[in-house]
């Protein structure tokens, strides 16, 4: 694959895998190539991978298991990455889950704004 200069190495490895795996190249549940072979490929170092498999294991496409490796998952079996959850102030003032759990203040609480880190941002467009 011929590097493309305008985005970052880890995006361009993520492009690469996630290509792959759309298109078959990498089956669901088949292992993904090593970080090495694809440092190797790319000219990067291994936390250059990581990057680009974080970025790819945010979206649900991959997974990692603890001394396997990383596996491809099916772009069309991806759950949930996260428990639907709704907060609410109720009538005297305390917040209450919308499953009905109630939330004691420990201090006041504090609402801030910040930049969402790059997966997060692509998952929320």
């Amino acid at each position: 694959m011929p590097p493309k200069k305008t985005q970052p190495k880890y995006r361009q490895i993520a492009d690469y895998l996630r290509e792959g795996i759309l298109n078959g190249t990498f089956p669901a549940g088949q292992p993904l190539p090593s970080e090495e072979a694809l440092a190797k490929q790319f000219g990067v170092t291994r936390p250059t991978v990581r990057q680009g498999l974080t970025e790819l294991r945010a979206s649900g496409l991959v997974e990692a298991i603890m001394g396997r490796g990383t596996f491809a998952r099916s772009p069309h079996s991806r759950p949930s990455l996260t428990r639907p959850r709704g907060v609410r102030r109720a009538s005297d003032g305390r917040y209450v889950e919308a499953d009905g759990i109630r939330w004691t203040d420990a201090e006041p609480p504090v609402a801030t704004r910040t930049d969402a880190p790059l997966a997060l941002a692509d998952l929320l467009r």
